[in-house]
């Protein structure tokens, strides 16, 4: 139902301000993509950007519709773009994690995968799967200290004995480098 008001919004048959336009059409866009319709979202999206071409929300809303397509490559360019733009380090901590999974899992490239989990942790990401991407990268890249920081903080949130012994082995070689 919301789907359709803004499309009876958007027909034309309004004369909508651009901040407006930018608006309905955006939201348009979240709800299609909520749907799964994701060529719609995606079209309704590029015509956000047209409106604002740096608008951060529909930025990240994009690539995070073009994540979960067969276009990795133009979703890493949008969540670039949308770097550019994010203000709040936290926002912009959750990016660099979207970036780092799509260097990660879907082009390949764990260097570039890694520099995205690094730079994420930095912005202050907590989530432990990043912490454990980024570690992987530190002992790759023989990052020692860094190593041994993510390790002494996923030692002070995990519960589970399997991996409390997997973080304390770690640890145990790092301090034996």
């Amino acid at each position: 139902m919301a789907y359709e008001l803004y499309d009876r919004v958007l027909d034309g048959s309004m004369t909508l301000n651009a901040a407006d336009r930018l608006r309905a059409t955006y939201q348009r866009g979240l709800l299609a993509m909520g749907q799964g319709r994701l060529d719609q979202a995606a079209a309704d999206l590029r015509v956000g950007l047209s409106i604002d071409p740096l608008h951060p929300g529909v930025l990240q809303t994009l690539a995070d519709v073009l994540a979960t397509t067969d276009r990795p490559a133009s979703a890493v360019q949008h969540y670039g773009q949308a770097l550019l733009v994010a203000s709040q380090a936290e926002q912009r901590g959750r990016l660099y994690a979207r970036l780092a999974r799509m260097w990660d899992s879907r082009l390949r490239e764990p260097d570039e995968a890694g520099v995205c989990y690094d730079l994420a942790v930095q912005s202050g990401v907590s989530d432990a799967d990043v912490m454990r991407h980024a570690l992987t990268y530190y002992q790759r890249s023989h990052q020692h200290d860094r190593a041994a920081t993510i390790i002494d903080e996923l030692l002070q949130r995990t519960t589970a004995a399997e991996d409390l012994a997997a973080l304390w082995t770690e640890r145990a070689h790092l301090a034996l480098e």
